[in-house]
């Protein structure tokens, strides 16, 4: 076991000492770039949805940078931008210092935690940086990028990409029987 307030393994936050009791777990957060918060407005993405499949039990925040980008945004007429700042509303707040994705890089170093996020220039800063992302694939499903391999597109078949046909180790022969006259 660690000292209080240390990460005990990864994924994981630090403990919490409660009166002398034993140390409690608490999980990492995962926090939402603003593309991800417009995810689900722009391509009816289940945001909700495979944020709880990926990490259930984790608290989702949204880093105060990313709600001043959102605000810009909808002062520019994004038409995602409103929803996607009503969508951060229900979510806790993550205090940042600095703006747009320095801020995000410098959140997500301070402390251990997931970044959701579609930007390959921020997913490729977290993975050097040794932050796990998560990104879309496809237009369903979110994907946890381990650090190193954020910047790199997710292993997917092309769409239009023919499957070859399986062949068997020894071709298939038929006997007929003839007929006897």
């Amino acid at each position: 076991m660690t000292a209080v307030g240390a990460p005990e393994r990864p994924g994981v936050g630090p403990t919490i000492a409660l009166g002398g009791a034993r140390p409690v777990l608490r999980p990492s957060p995962i926090w939402l770039d603003a593309n991800a918060l417009m995810l689900p407005f722009r391509e009816r993405f289940p945001l909700g949805t495979e944020l709880a499949r990926l990490g259930p039990g984790r608290p989702i925040e949204v880093p105060d940078s990313v709600l001043v980008e959102l605000r810009r945004l909808d002062r520019q007429g994004e038409p995602q931008a409103r929803p996607a700042l009503q969508l951060a509303a229900r979510y806790p707040r993550a205090a940042t210092d600095g703006s747009g994705d320095d801020a995000i890089v410098a959140l997500a170093r301070s402390r251990p935690g997931w970044v959701v996020t579609a930007d390959r220039g921020l997913a490729e800063r977290l993975g050097r940086a040794g932050i796990t992302v998560l990104r879309p694939r496809g237009r369903t499903r979110l994907v946890i990028v381990p650090p190193g391999r954020a910047g790199a597109p997710p292993r997917t078949r092309a769409r239009n990409a023919t499957i070859p046909a399986k062949r068997s180790a020894s071709p298939r022969i038929v006997r007929r029987s003839r007929p006897t006259t």
